[in-house]
């Protein structure tokens, strides 16, 4: 059972550091190319887009960081459950549609991962002191 705890914190941190990357990477690449994202996921609108996916991209990468070095873990699984819920009520209930089956598909796989790594965070407060992982 130790095993896939520390299996589903390693995973958790692992999505969310590379997510939190991939919205600053986002967030950059809007600010050089002077045009924001066309993100359907996330609750911004065109003129707050690009500082809205920094701010996420920068919250994520924060609290990702404080959980793994253990100096703050109680942020970390609320933001998971953001994650999740912006995933699950961007793609399933808002705006967004897809093109194809395909595409509806790995929107669903995304979700699910995203389920998978707040399973992970929520472990991440069981940790007893002494352990790192």
């Amino acid at each position: 059972m130790r095993f896939l705890g520390t299996l589903l914190r390693v995973y958790s941190y692992a999505f969310h550091l590379a997510l939190s990357a991939f919205l600053l990477g986002v967030a950059v690449i809007a600010v050089a190319s002077h045009r924001p994202p066309a993100l359907g996921v996330v609750p911004f609108g065109e003129d707050e887009m690009v500082s809205g996916v920094a701010i996420l991209g920068s919250i994520g990468l924060f609290s990702t960081l404080l959980a793994l070095l253990r100096v703050f873990r109680y942020l970390f699984p609320l933001w998971a459950a953001w994650v999740l819920y912006l995933m699950a009520k961007g793609w399933l209930a808002g705006p967004y549609h897809f093109d194809g089956a395909e595409a509806f598909r790995i929107g669903l796989w995304l979700i699910a991962g995203a389920a998978v790594a707040l399973l992970g965070a929520l472990s991440a407060l069981r940790l007893r002191r002494g352990r790192y992982i």
